[in-house]
């Protein structure tokens, strides 16, 4: 990793995620300050979302872990509901019935 890390840059390609996002940062990482993180990733992201953790550095997960899991899940809970909106109104009557592409869909079809 430290090695490619330099030179990797993988922004370009970013504009082209389609799916939903969230970037997370520390108001005091100096890895990744968020200028580059929050500030940076989200807005070359399309319709993603972010947040900085203020009293956190490189790893929110373990400096702020009550706040990082009710940002994370409440982000996830969004994402969720939008995704299942999303789903009826393309299914329409069926959207109760397993989808042949969902989770565990292999199962399902054995």
């Amino acid at each position: 990793y430290g090695v490619c890390a330099p030179t990797l840059d993988l922004a370009p390609r970013l504009g082209g995620l389609t799916v939903p996002t969230l970037v997370l940062g520390g108001a005091a990482d100096w890895l990744m300050p968020p200028a580059v993180s929050v500030d940076g990733l989200a807005r070359l992201i399309p319709g993603a979302d972010a947040h900085l953790f203020a009293r956190s550095g490189h790893l929110p997960f373990l400096e702020e872990p009550a706040a990082f899991q009710r940002v994370v899940g409440d982000w996830l809970a969004r994402v969720a509901t939008a995704e299942a909106a999303r789903t009826r109104a393309v299914d329409g009557p069926f959207a109760d019935r397993p989808r042949a592409d969902g989770p565990r869909a292999a199962e399902r079809i054995a």
